[in-house]
C-alpha cells in the first residue's frame, strides 16, 4: 500500500520509497528510516538491496557475493547473515540508492 509522508532533504532519483523496520542494518539505516530504491532483478556483491528471502520476507541488506557463495549482511552485527543456497532462495527486488 501506498502512503505519503513527510520528508526533509535530497530526495535522489527512484523508483519507490520503503520504510526500514528494524535496527539490523544500523549504523547506515535506522528503524523507521526512509529509503529510496530503484527496481531492478540483478545486484553486484557489495550493493545493499531489498530482497525476498525464501518466497516471503523481505528485507534491506547487504548483498554479499564471494567463493562461498551468497549471503544477505545485517550492518550489525547483533545479526546472522542469512545464506543463499539450495535450500533458501533469494529474489532481488531493487537496489537502494540513499
Amino acid at each position: 500500500y501506498h502512503e505519503a509522508v513527510p520528508f526533509s532533504g535530497e530526495i535522489p532519483p527512484h523508483d519507490y520509497a520503503v520504510t526500514v523496520n528494524g535496527n539490523s542494518m544500523a549504523p547506515m539505516f535506522t528503524d523507521k528510516q526512509i529509503i529510496f530504491v530503484n527496481r531492478t532483478k540483478e545486484a553486484r556483491s557489495g550493493q545493499i538491496v531489498i530482497a525476498k528471502y525464501d518466497g516471503s520476507n523481505v528485507y534491506v541488506k547487504k548483498l554479499v557475493i564471494d567463493e562461498q557463495g551468497y549471503l544477505l549482511v545485517s550492518l550489525n552485527k547483533d545479526y546472522d547473515d542469512l545464506i543463499i543456497d539450495s535450500d533458501h532462495n533469494l529474489e532481488v527486488l531493487g537496489i537502494v540508492v540513499l
